[in-house]
C-alpha cells in the first residue's frame, strides 16, 4: 500500500496522524468495514486528546464528512475552533478555505440547508482570497452562484479557475 512507504518515509508522524492518513487510504482502497474501523479508532483518539496539533487539524478537516451526527458536529466545531486560532500557521492557511468549501457542499448536498451552505461558501471565498487559494475560492463561487442564482459570480470562479486550474473546467 502506497500509504505504508509513506509513513515509514515519515517516522516523526503521530500515531493519531497515521490513523487519520489510513482512513483517508480506505476512502479510496478500503471496504465500509475498514473505514468503520478507522472512524471509531479516530473518535476513540480525538475524545481522549486534549490538545490536537496543527496537522492533525488539517488531516481531519479532509475525513470530517465520514462521521455522522453528534460525531461530525463535535469535528467540525474542534476543526473550526482551531482552524481560527491558528489560521495564519501554513498548513492551516493553505487548507481553511479548501475545509469551508467542502463544509459548504455538505450542508448543499448532504443536509440540503442553502442557507447554512451560503454562509460557509462565503467563508470559503473570504478564507481564500484572504489566503490565496485559487481552487477552494473559485469552486465556492460557483456553487455559491448556483445557489442564489447568480451569473456574475459563477462567471468570476470560471474565470478564476480557467487561469489557476484550466485542467478543472471540464470536470464541472
Amino acid at each position: 500500500m502506497i500509504i505504508d512507504e509513506f509513513i515509514k518515509n515519515h517516522p516523526y508522524l503521530t500515531d493519531f496522524q497515521i490513523d487519520i492518513l489510513y482512513s483517508l487510504a480506505t476512502l479510496y482502497e478500503g471496504t465500509a468495514q475498514e473505514q468503520e474501523k478507522y472512524r471509531k479508532i479516530i473518535w476513540n483518539s480525538i475524545q481522549n486528546r486534549e490538545n490536537l496539533l496543527p496537522n492533525d487539524i488539517v488531516l481531519l478537516s479532509y475525513i470530517f464528512f465520514l462521521f455522522k451526527d453528534e460525531q461530525q458536529a463535535y469535528i467540525i466545531n474542534e476543526i473550526e475552533e482551531k482552524m481560527n486560532l491558528w489560521e495564519d500557521y501554513y498548513g492551516i492557511s493553505k487548507t481553511i478555505s479548501l475545509f469551508y468549501y467542502h463544509l459548504g457542499t455538505l450542508y448543499n448536498l448532504v443536509h440540503k440547508d442553502t442557507d447554512i451552505a451560503i454562509k460557509y461558501y462565503n467563508i470559503a471565498i473570504n478564507k481564500g482570497v484572504k489566503h490565496q487559494s485559487p481552487y477552494p475560492t473559485a469552486r465556492a463561487m460557483i456553487d455559491l452562484g448556483n445557489i442564489t442564482s447568480n451569473e456574475d459570480l459563477k462567471t468570476k470562479g470560471n474565470t478564476i479557475l480557467s487561469v489557476f486550474h484550466p485542467e478543472m473546467l471540464d470536470m464541472l
